[in-house]
């Protein structure tokens, strides 16, 4: 992921540990890098772009609380969609005032 070219990069993820709807946050600037060998952290993410190629976006991290996670389905639960929309209204809301993040 190139995160040079940006002044913030978000996160987002599905969580069964965030309170609804969702909770926002930025990522710690000392968070550690821990690489497995079937995922990457959003925290080894942002320290490999600033390591290797000198990315200084801020980096914050979205999780949209959810309820039921089934590997062999693709729905979404009615509560979970009305978190994820909430999510994307706090995006929308931000953008138009031009807050910011």
């Amino acid at each position: 992921m190139d995160m040079t070219g940006y002044g913030q990069v978000v996160y987002v993820d599905a969580s069964l540990d965030a309170p609804p709807p969702f909770d926002f946050s930025p990522l710690p600037d000392d968070a550690e890098m821990h690489l497995d060998t079937h995922s990457i952290s959003p925290a080894a993410l942002t320290y490999l772009a600033r390591t290797l190629f000198g990315a200084t976006a801020g980096a914050y991290i979205l999780a949209i609380r959810g309820y039921r996670f089934d590997p062999f389905t693709e729905t979404i639960s009615e509560k979970a969609m009305q978190n994820l929309c909430e999510a994307i209204s706090f995006f929308a809301e931000r953008r138009i005032s031009d807050q910011g993040i």
